[in-house]
């Protein structure tokens, strides 16, 4: 392995160790105490916001993107092409009724999550956690300030007083009192903080009721739609039923119409008589078609 190369890893080395370095003291500028409840509220946040991120995704408010709205529609516009004169028609016309109307039922319901729990939980996020943002960059800058502040003293230390600190010296009292500032600057940027993290976490209830409101809304919808199955399926278990006795009624009358239109036929070759026949044939023919029309509605 060349120079170079082994001069190159001792050089990341290096810098990973700078970066692990300062993440290090960035995170000691609120105790470990404090940098947990700070974890904790900030988790708050971002579990607020990826819930409103992905709720405008898959609880959609617009009728084209509810499924079940669009199957319906599309169902009852094939069910009417077909007619309703055949079962099939009539049957697929109805179930896309229903779907129609749970898809109905789904959007009145995805709008009132947005209306109760995603509205809310966005409010609580623009309103509550900016202040919070704020602070914190404060916190860690000044910590950065009181982190150079005390670096500079002791370097000024070190170079006039080689045995270490002396009154006497006015360079290394003035970087003293700057220290002294500084670290009272940081002291109360931090306890703003840190009453600010107390004050949102003493809030957790406040987050917690919208998701309450959520399962409440869920319950009342899936009630409503299981009600509404339920009144649905006597009549389609009815109009399935016909659809099959209906098929043998139909084939039955077409089968004897035609016996009696030979018999007909033959006993005006036989016997004379056209118009008799005749007019027996139309009324037998129109026995059949209200019995049909009447079965049909």
């Amino acid at each position: 392995m060349s120079f170079q190369s082994k001069f190159g890893q001792l050089k990341n080395k290096a810098k990973e160790f700078k970066g692990r370095l300062a993440e290090k003291k960035k995170k000691d500028y609120l105790g470990e105490e404090h940098a947990q409840l700070e974890a904790e509220v900030f988790g708050i946040r971002d579990a607020l916001s990826t819930f409103n991120r992905k709720g405008n995704d898959f609880i959609p408010v617009d009728e084209k993107k509810v499924y079940l709205h669009h199957l319906g529609t599309r169902m009852m516009q094939t069910g009417n092409n077909i007619g309703d004169a055949s079962p099939f028609g009539a049957f697929f016309t109805k179930v896309g009724r229903l779907q129609l109307d749970l898809g109905q039922l789904e959007l009145n319901h995805n709008r009132q999550i947005h209306q109760s729990v995603i509205g809310p939980m966005r409010e609580s996020v623009q309103n509550e956690f900016p202040r919070l943002s704020q602070l914190k960059k404060k916190t860690q800058h000044q910590h950065g300030e009181y982190d150079s502040a005390q670096s500079k003293f002791a370097n000024t230390c070190a170079k006039y007083h080689k045995q270490g600190y002396a009154e006497s010296s006015p360079r290394v009292d003035a970087a003293k009192d700057e220290l002294q500032d500084v670290h009272k600057n940081f002291l109360s940027i931090q306890s703003q903080y840190v009453e600010a993290l107390i004050d949102t976490a003493s809030k957790e209830k406040e987050f917690i009721e919208p998701l309450l409101n959520m399962v409440e809304e869920q319950m009342k919808f899936h009630e409503c739609a299981l009600e509404l199955l339920k009144r649905s399926l006597p009549s389609l278990h009815d109009m399935k039923s016909f659809a099959g006795n209906r098929k043998v009624f139909g084939r039955f009358y077409h089968n004897f119409y035609v016996v009696v239109v030979v018999v007909a036929i033959f006993s005006w070759f036989c016997f004379g008589g056209i118009l008799l026949c005749l007019g027996f044939i139309v009324c037998f023919h129109g026995l059949c078609l209200c019995l049909q029309r009447n079965a049909s509605s």
